[in-house]
């Protein structure tokens, strides 16, 4: 589970997905809705790095749905994406380090 957008602004829900060739988010169905677009870029155009979510419980039970690591991908023209994510992966982890 991943939203995608600044902190402080409204974020959209959906997946991100981490291919050998890109970095993909997917809107959620009802996001589509209203006309979310997908995102995507090339992995060789673009650095990342890690940081704490905006959320991170120490509850066990939430822990699944806290959004609790925030993944700023910077494209090779300078922009910023921001995405706050639930889990980040092995491969995700090791590309962002």
């Amino acid at each position: 589970m991943a939203n995608r957008g600044p902190d402080n602004t409204r974020q959209v829900g959906g997946t991100l997905y981490l291919t050998d060739q890109r970095l993909f988010f997917e809107p959620h169905i009802l996001e589509r809705v209203t006309q979310e677009a997908e995102w995507e870029v090339p992995l060789p155009d673009v650095r990342m790095n890690i940081g704490p979510g905006s959320w991170d419980p120490h509850v066990p039970v939430v822990r699944d749905i806290a959004l609790r690591y925030h993944l700023e991908v910077i494209q090779a023209d300078g922009s910023l994406e921001d995405f706050f994510l639930t889990h980040l992966g092995e491969a995700l982890e090791r590309l962002a380090h």
